[in-house]
């Protein structure tokens, strides 16, 4: 059971999310998005997001909502 079971795709979410930082890896750069974290294109878009752009992009799309 555990992560690798049911919760495999919200664990590398997760990852992704704290991989990107205060300022994020760059548009484009993300390494969770291509090999690990299914559907990133649609379900886990603000993770990617969070990856790609870090902390400073992702308060600027929630202000942007």
């Amino acid at each position: 059971e555990g992560a690798w079971n049911s919760g495999y795709p919200l664990l590398q979410s997760r990852i992704a999310l704290g991989s990107g930082g205060g300022t994020g890896v760059g548009l484009g750069a993300s390494r969770q998005e291509w090999q690990y974290v299914p559907n990133a294109h649609n379900v886990f878009v603000f993770s990617i997001l969070g990856e790609e752009l870090g902390l400073i992009g992702e308060v600027a799309v929630l202000v942007a909502f």
